[in-house]
């Protein structure tokens, strides 16, 4: 098996992603782990090339075939996880999305506390691409919160900081006062950890009351309300790739 032409066909590991398993790298690790067979074989070099329209290939047992992708934006209410398991969880995002699509992946998450702009794949090299550093996609929060605020508390976001052994940074901050010790930020993200935006603010003393995400790149949260979704264009998913 491991000797056929490598000219043929599509690289093991991106036919894998194209059907909806994994991200690319999730699946050259099933690959080398010994998890998928061609043909009745073992396959262990995630280069292998395969013919999606005569080899049979499967992963841990599992016939896969090409999916047609799918790329969903979804406003994530609060009190939904970005899980596709979780006994202690009271809803799923997943609950919100016709079962039609079948098996989805989120591109990257939002706590359960948070809400806004969730995007949703089987394409798992673009959401491996979405996610990269390399590609500098911002994204944007809204932040209500409370504390006692000034310019210093910009700073320190935007200089970063160490918790829990990782290095959370914003890329920009910005603030309105509102009535009663109320603020109302902007913060923009890189990488966006787990978490990041209300742990920056934790760390300047601020209570986030609200977070919201309202854009990924150039792709902007309008026109959906809490719990609805729409299938992104073919322009929205080429302008993610943007420089931001």
């Amino acid at each position: 098996m491991e000797e056929q032409d490598s000219r043929q066909g599509i690289r093991l590991a991106k036919f894998m992603s194209e059907a909806g398993v994994a991200a690319r790298r999730k699946c050259e690790e099933a690959i080398v782990e010994g998890r998928v067979t061609v043909n009745g074989h073992a396959v262990l070099t995630p280069a292998f090339r395969v013919n999606p329209e005569t080899d049979e290939v499967r992963y841990e047992g599992q016939l896969l075939r090409p999916q047609k992708k799918v790329y969903l934006m979804l406003y994530k209410p609060e009190g939904y996880t970005c899980s596709a398991q979780d006994g202690h969880a009271e809803h799923l995002v997943y609950e919100l999305i016709p079962a039609e699509f079948g098996r989805l992946y989120t591109v990257g998450r939002l706590d359960r506390d948070s809400e806004g702009l969730l995007l949703l794949t089987n394409d798992g090299e673009f959401a491996q691409m979405l996610t990269h550093p390399s590609h500098e996609v911002l994204k944007e929060y809204l932040v209500f919160c409370r504390g006692d605020y000034d310019d210093s508390c910009r700073r320190i976001m935007m200089e970063g900081i160490m918790d829990d052994g990782e290095f959370l940074q914003a890329k920009a901050v910005k603030a309105v006062f509102g009535r009663n010790g109320d603020i109302r930020m902007t913060v923009w993200l890189g990488e966006g950890r787990k978490r990041e935006v209300r742990r920056l603010c934790a760390a300047v003393g601020l209570h986030v009351r609200r977070l919201i995400r309202v854009a990924i790149g150039d792709l902007v949260l309008d026109g959906l309300e809490a719990g609805q979704w729409r299938e992104l264009t073919a322009a929205e998913r080429q302008a993610l790739f943007r420089k931001s």
